[in-house]
């Protein structure tokens, strides 16, 4: 089914509006973050002198900024002199005005209005013609954006590869074909696949211009047809919040933050393995509980890519780890600094018995306990969890004891051999295990070799004696 769409909407926000409003009534709730975008059509053009093509320019508002500053502050500020397309070039003399419906409906109309009446069928509405022969300054648009105080450090700009490209590199466009693409902070391509989506990327590499690619969806059709150019056919993933701050991380770490194909590393192993992931984790207050301090209410959504928690002394990491660890039955509970029974399960108060933890899994498992429970050392260690106290200890002991005697050297045995594939641990439960299974193996294989060689010297010397 064909999405059939009036193009001036590229030029204003009634989309993006009719979105939020679809999101607060509780549709798109598979969608986290919508932004505003605007599309223009440049007053650069590529491609042959039968056939030209704007260069695609667009605008990335934040979702902070409202509405009416948008439109006031800049759709309507896009004024006063027209470019238009070649063909209607003679009519810019004849037309200006500020840029809403009206004044597009009243472009379209002078431009229908210009040509011979046996042509006017093939024209549609005239506001789509009004938008589809307007085209605007890069130099206009930008001066626009960076002399705003509204806009300040909340918009991203990007190019449309394709058309682009077909700008000629001749001596009299290089310069301003490549201040187009490198003064842009993205590039935009709906590609069909992903070695043309490599091959796109190249090229920009290889021109030495801005190649930050990214594969977007140019939706024109549902997400159920068939069509390249359908809602969601995408091959981007960005590393980072949902949010506009998150977007703009690309542009500091482009190669740590953007992955292009059909589904990254990390993506497959929390899809294939969820039960590795932490979701979220709990932590609430007992209300039938006599504690007059508030201490925890919380809940924190957990990203599978963290890594840290951060924060001064005093703000909780050590509390949060020591949850997390009692939640994943971690074998060093007796290294726990916070949850212990000289801090938070002092007696006779035990503050942890007012408390309970709560531990969602990627595969929506939970794991519920007191903060006054034990570690149950009859279940699976879900969190291989070392607190300050226990890591200080090894440390300290290294400069003391034989390093393979030192728990710090089991401790590294037991990480290896959790990343051990299933299939290569040869049905043992230790690195020492495997190795002495290994050394066995090795030793029998010498062994067996050196019988054969002493057989082989003995003939040797047999046969020279016969000689």
């Amino acid at each position: 089914m064909i999405y059939q769409q009036e193009n001036y909407i590229y030029l204003f926000l009634d989309g993006y509006k009719k979105l939020i409003k679809a999101k607060k009534e509780g549709r798109l709730s598979n969608i986290e973050l919508l932004l505003p975008v605007i599309e223009f059509r440049l007053d650069k053009f590529g491609g042959s002198k039968s056939k030209l093509s704007n260069v695609n320019f667009h605008v990335i508002f934040s979702n902070t900024i409202e509405l009416d500053t948008i439109e006031g502050q800049f759709i309507n500020a896009l004024a006063v002199d027209y470019t238009l397309t070649p063909k209607h070039k003679r009519l810019i003399s004849k037309f200006t005005g500020v840029v809403n419906k009206q004044s597009l409906i009243d472009l379209g109309e002078k431009i229908i209005e210009s040509v011979p009446d046996e042509e006017r069928p093939n024209y549609s509405s005239p506001l789509n013609e009004g938008f589809n022969n307007l085209c605007f300054s890069y130099d206009h648009i930008m001066g626009l954006l960076q002399n705003s105080t509204y806009f300040k450090g909340k918009y991203l700009t990007a190019v449309g590869k394709t058309e682009w490209a077909n700008i000629k590199w001749s001596r009299q466009s290089i310069a301003e074909k490549k201040h187009i693409i490198n003064d842009a902070d993205l590039v935009f391509i709906s590609s069909y696949n992903y070695n043309e989506f490599e091959d796109s990327k190249k090229s920009l590499t290889n021109a030495y211009v801005n190649d930050l690619l990214l594969d977007c969806s140019d939706a024109h059709y549902f997400s159920k047809s068939r069509e390249k150019d359908r809602i969601g056919n995408c091959m981007t993933w960005i590393k980072s919040d949902p949010t506009f701050t998150g977007l703009k991380m690309v542009l500091v770490e482009p190669d740590e933050r953007v992955y292009v194909g059909e589904s990254p590393l990390e993506a497959q192993n929390i899809e294939n393995f969820p039960t590795r992931y932490i979701k979220s984790i709990k932590i609430k207050r007992s209300k039938s509980g006599k504690l007059k301090e508030k201490w925890f209410d919380t809940e924190l959504s957990v990203n599978p890519g963290f890594v840290s928690i951060i924060g001064r002394k005093g703000s909780g990491k050590s509390a949060l780890s020591d949850v997390v660890g009692l939640l994943g039955d971690s074998r060093n509970e007796e290294h726990f600094s916070f949850l212990n029974d000289q801090k938070f399960r002092k007696k006779p108060e035990n503050k942890a018995s007012y408390f309970s933890g709560e531990l969602t899994w990627g595969s929506g498992e939970k794991i519920k306990k007191k903060l006054s429970d034990e570690v149950f050392h009859s279940e699976i260690e879900r969190v291989k969890y070392i607190p300050q106290e226990y890591f200080e200890k090894v440390c300290t002991e290294l400069s003391d004891i034989d390093i393979k005697e030192s728990v710090f050297y089991k401790e590294i045995k037991k990480v290896i051999f959790t990343h051990i594939d299933d299939a290569q641990r040869l049905n043992q439960s230790s690195l020492d295990d495997i190795i002495s299974l290994l050394t066995k193996v090795t030793e029998e294989s010498i062994g067996h070799i050196k019988s054969k060689i002493s057989n082989v010297n003995s003939n040797i010397i047999e046969l020279g004696f016969k000689s």
